[in-house]
């Protein structure tokens, strides 16, 4: 992992840095806009990019896929992008993902799914789950067409992604029975997950919606301007969007970071509960001192990032 000397912010990214600092946060969907725009943190290494689209029900879907220079037959590492169904990109994580696949010596592929308002839930997951679909069945013209060397696969995201995440890992619960699956998910790797889509009655059952009400990037307000966003007319947030009213049986090991100054702290720590509850494995990884939306902001949470994903390589190791 390089030094902190060796990486830097964009200046643009840097300016927005210090603005965001000072400005009271009373348009955050605006601040939270401006930010997914950026590429915080760039990486000095240069992985192999391979771009490619997929097209699903006429959306076509842009897929980057980050190759490493060293082949082993590691896990790939899916990614879904944060920005709450509505905005964001995979330019606000290209600088992680760079090191990522540089540190840990595997491949990356990271998948811009449809957006809100214009595309509701469920579209953007299944979306998902047809990608991925693509890649894990047997005779995937997906692993034939890229040069790249992988066993079996990891589903990660941040924020939104990390809801996506889990609901592509139901999704593929039955389907992991099926021989004609070639490759298995193995693992989630959820930071600080969109687990229940609030509304006005909802943000009471989660203290730290109203402890972080405000001035933390992530706001109640923003919260509820996501939930109207995503959701179909008509449907409540007690729709299966929300990952609280899943069914979460056997799931895939975890490993789950929650932020100490996030809105969505006590959702991610209920949903490690959750998880544990259903008889599944799942570690929490608690920074007391950061803020949601860290992942793709400064390099020092980066190392993080991958010091915990090599964490899980370790966990399997002698499988793959």
């Amino acid at each position: 992992m390089p030094k902190n000397k060796n990486t830097h912010l964009y200046k643009p990214a840097r300016r927005l840095c210090r603005f965001m600092r000072f400005v009271p946060f009373s348009n955050s969907i605006l601040l939270s806009r401006l930010a997914t725009s950026f590429r915080f943190y760039k990486s000095i290494h240069k992985a192999r990019l391979f771009k490619f689209k997929v097209n699903y029900k006429n959306f076509v879907s842009k897929c980057r896929l980050y190759v490493s220079s060293v082949q082993k037959a590691k896990p790939l590492i899916i990614f879904f992008h944060g920005g709450g169904f509505v905005y964001g990109g995979m330019n606000s994580a290209d600088g992680a993902l760079q090191d990522m696949c540089f540190g840990l010596d595997c491949n990356i592929l990271a998948i811009k799914y449809a957006l809100a308002p214009k595309f509701k839930f469920p579209f953007a997951v299944h979306q998902c789950t047809y990608i991925v679909g693509l890649i894990t069945e047997q005779n995937s013209s997906f692993v034939k067409d890229f040069p790249i060397c992988f066993n079996d696969i990891i589903l990660m995201g941040d924020s939104a992604g990390g809801n996506i995440a889990i609901q592509v890992a139901i999704a593929f619960r039955q389907k992991s029975q099926n021989k004609k699956m070639q490759h298995q998910i193995v693992y989630l790797f959820l930071l600080y997950p969109l687990v229940e889509l609030v509304d006005k009655c909802s943000c009471c059952k989660y203290p730290s919606i109203q402890t972080f009400e405000k001035g933390y990037l992530l706001t109640k307000k923003s919260l509820l301007k996501i939930t109207k966003n995503y959701l179909p007319k008509g449907q409540t947030s007690a729709c299966y969007a929300s990952i609280v009213n899943c069914d979460l049986t056997h799931l895939p090991p975890s490993i789950i970071f929650a932020c100490g100054f996030d809105p969505l702290f006590d959702q991610v720590v209920s949903l490690h509960k959750y998880l544990k509850q259903s008889d599944n494995v799942s570690s929490l990884v608690y920074y007391h001192n950061i803020t949601h939306g860290y992942f793709a902001m400064f390099d020092q949470f980066i190392k993080r990032t991958i010091d915990c994903l090599q964490f899980i390589y370790e966990q399997f190791e002698n499988i793959v």
